[in-house]
């Protein structure tokens, strides 16, 4: 009604679009009758209300606001605004087996690493893993070595798991490389045969953004080297901030420093961290794997 009326008021001018400079509207508007005046008012305030929800919706973390509790310049931040996690994810793949059958399948749900932020999947050959977003999908090439499986306790062996370490250290220097780190919170790296929900994962780490953290998982041999809580390399997780401590330098420092030949790539990494100052934060409801802390496929914490 409230429409009809400004349209024929304007019409009276000749030109719908005059009504538009302020004298206009405020002639237009004593023009209106009073009931509809009211139900004009009730229209404009939801307007201006919806106008000003939109614009806290659409404004970035971090925004400058003036004259919101602070100076001009200061960020604010609202009391109610979640902190905004971004996940960077990958999986080191070997070509041709079931591996890569998981992988595929993994994009074609755009489940696992695929519903991260970004992605890698890092393998001795470039494989086309089939259509993304934008585009078809490959691996990153990294030529790697075969690896052995260990023998616990044999020439200081610290797993019965492959000795997979250089493939990771190869594979995190790519990564390192590549800077595609660079503009995330944290860093995953799931394996291929793992079951992951980066959705739970960002409940797990909200808490410990901007910290120099990594999360160890497993409770198990608490006492064997490295004492304490054990990084369990079905999923390992790290904060941007731990992940910076491998540049300039500190990943060079621990694959020359550390007896790793023998170990594991998890009990590299985790002892990695410890030399290069990280905290570890131990998250027992992080993995559920019967290696280590069963859980039932409904855990939904997992």
């Amino acid at each position: 009604a409230i429409l009809a009326e400004v349209s024929a008021v304007a019409s009276t001018y000749g030109d719908e679009d005059a009504y538009l400079g302020r004298p206009r509207q405020l002639f237009l508007v004593s023009r209106l009758r009073p009931h509809n005046l009211v139900l004009g008012a009730f229209v404009a305030i939801a307007l201006v209300a919806a106008a000003v929800m939109a614009t806290v919706a659409v404004r970035p973390r971090g925004t400058t606001i003036a004259g919101a509790g602070g100076e001009e310049g200061q960020e604010v931040v609202l009391a109610d605004e979640k902190k905004v996690i971004s996940l960077f994810c990958f999986s080191v793949m070997q070509p041709g087996g079931y591996e890569q059958e998981l992988i595929e399948f993994q994009l074609k749900k755009r489940a696992s690493i695929f519903a991260c932020d970004d992605f890698a999947v890092i393998c001795s050959k470039k494989v086309n893993l089939g259509p993304g977003d934008y585009g078809d999908v490959h691996t990153w090439y990294n030529p790697t070595p075969k690896v052995q499986i260990g023998q616990l306790g044999a020439n200081g062996v610290t797993t019965n798991s492959f000795l997979n370490t250089q493939i990771f250290v190869i594979a995190w220097k790519t990564l390192l490389a590549s800077k595609e780190m660079e503009d995330h919170d944290f860093i995953a790296k799931a394996d291929p045969d793992a079951v992951f929900f980066p959705d739970r994962l960002v409940g797990h780490v909200q808490q410990y953004k901007g910290q120099k953290v990594y999360l160890p998982n497993c409770n198990l041999f608490l006492d064997a080297p490295p004492a304490g809580p054990k990084l369990y390399g079905a999923l390992e997780v790290f904060s941007k901030q731990a992940i910076d401590l491998l540049l300039n330098g500190g990943f060079d420092r621990c694959t020359n420093q550390l007896n790793w030949h023998g170990w594991g790539e998890d009990y590299f990494m985790q002892s990695c961290m410890m030399m290069l100052g990280a905290q570890g934060m131990a998250d027992y409801n992080l993995v559920g794997d019967h290696r280590c802390i069963p859980a039932n496929c409904d855990d939904y914490r997992r």
